[in-house]
């Protein structure tokens, strides 16, 4: 056990150090500019990850450094899936399991990266983690304790992103299609519920003030499509194909002997977000990263065949394989030597936005067409930057008064197919001047005459 202890400390060393120097992601730079701006809650998503980056900003000015509070949480995502199944893994597979957990590409090597499936994580394992005891636990005390628990953690997790709705189906599913509906101590299940009330408490309160309104984005996000395409459903299972990578998913499903029935509960947590949202997927398209919650327990399915079977080499060469895919990656961001495509364009995003930065401290104010760069500038050159209220899709500026300029004058980074927003029409507002940053990105001059 000091083996794996020094191991998991480590590879927490090596994400730090990483995550510190590793260029911030559009995304993560729009909830950094909400952690500026706290809430409950927010339009796009609830605010745990708002919070955690809240908890960095101490370290604001030291690179990337903010990241790293999220990134110990999400640590620990591995060392609760250790716990959950190491009796189950030999002992001088420790290292391999604990390695293979830290590349799966969402999941593992993910968690450098902070976005609300980070923390999402986090509480769905130590959910997992506590329904499980409360199925083998007997003593009251602990029962209650674990109830307890299980409630925080659904509600903490309800916290960070509403996908953790599928954990109840999951657990569901387990207990009643392998027939232990006994093993829940009903009595006790009022403790989760309020536990479950008290933690989650932020999101419902914000969402009660503001007419629901984050549920219904996220609702007409995923299904609010009303010409469906079967371009969605093929999309979604090669990315998840992808993804889960071939020999994982083989290893996933082959039939062990003798496996014991106590594990049978990692099917559920496997399986039902890939298939929840595989149906879904004709309704509208679904995100890569929604199923990141199965990824350890599709990892775990297929580690305990490949030990079983004497394959664990395929868990190497796949081990491999990440490491290189992650290893190319970083080379990416380092030094942009991959023309930029659809593949590469999350990534090339700070450097797409950078020659905005010498317009973005001139005194005239400058606004930008989209929530990617405002956040991208607000955070490198450490000052608010605002999308221009009501152009794009809607987000968290709209509701920023920030976001409709004061001055007469005000610089506007968008492209050449965006107009001005009607409100600033109205307001006399007219583009008075142009100049091509870079290639479909224009500065425009805008001001009242």
């Amino acid at each position: 056990m000091k083996k794996v202890t020094r191991l998991w400390f480590f590879l927490l060393l090596v994400k730090i150090v990483l995550a510190t120097f590793i260029p911030l992601f559009a995304d993560e730079a729009y909830y950094w500019v909400w952690s500026k701006n706290l809430q409950l809650s927010y339009y796009d998503h609830p605010g745990m990850i708002a919070w955690l980056f809240s908890l960095g900003s101490f370290l604001d000015n030291i690179f990337q450094a903010c990241r790293i509070p999220g990134v110990i949480l999400g640590h620990f995502t591995i060392l609760i899936w250790f716990l959950i199944l190491k009796d189950e893994i030999r002992e001088k597979n420790y290292p391999l399991y604990m390695i293979g957990l830290s590349l799966i590409p969402l999941s593992g090597m993910g968690s450098l990266i902070m976005t609300p499936d980070l923390p999402l994580l986090f509480f769905w394992s130590l959910s997992l983690f506590a329904f499980l005891s409360t199925v083998k636990e007997e003593n009251k005390k602990r029962l209650i304790g674990y109830y307890l628990l299980l409630g925080g953690a659904l509600g903490l997790g309800f916290c960070a992103k509403y996908h953790i709705v599928l954990f109840p189906m999951a657990a569901f599913g387990y207990l009643i299609l392998e027939k232990k509906l006994r093993s829940v101590h009903w009595k006790y299940l009022g403790f989760c519920l309020l536990s479950f009330i008290i933690f989650s408490t932020p999101t419902w309160l914000w969402n009660f003030q503001h007419d629901f309104i984050s549920f219904r984005y996220q609702l007409n996000h995923g299904l609010g499509k009303t010409t469906p395409s079967l371009l969605w459903p093929t999309r979604y299972v090669t990315d998840q194909l992808l993804l889960i990578f071939p020999p994982i998913l083989l290893l996933a499903f082959t039939k062990i002997r003798g496996l014991k029935s106590e594990l049978s509960w990692l099917n559920y947590f496997a399986w039902t977000p890939i298939v929840f949202f595989f149906f879904t997927s004709f309704k509208g398209q679904v995100e890569a990263n929604w199923t990141a919650t199965a990824y350890p327990a599709i990892f775990s399915l297929a580690f305990i065949a490949a030990q079983a079977k004497e394959r664990l080499r395929w868990i190497k060469i796949t081990a491999i394989i990440w490491l290189a895919l992650f290893s190319l990656t970083l080379s990416q961001l380092a030094f942009h030597w991959i023309p930029s495509s659809s593949i590469t364009k999350k990534m090339d995003e700070i450097h797409q936005y950078k020659p905005l930065v010498a317009a973005a401290t001139k005194q005239i104010p400058l606004f930008t067409s989209n929530y990617q760069m405002a956040s991208l500038l607000s955070f490198y050159v450490k000052k608010p930057f605002f999308k221009l209220n009501s152009v794009g899709r809607k987000d968290f500026f709209d509701y920023l008064p920030g976001s409709k300029p004061t001055t007469k004058e005000f610089y506007w980074s968008a492209n050449d197919t965006t107009p001005l927003p009607a409100w600033a029409m109205d307001a006399g507002y007219e583009i008075v001047d142009e100049k091509t940053v870079k290639e479909s990105l224009i500065l425009y001059t805008v001001r009242v005459p």
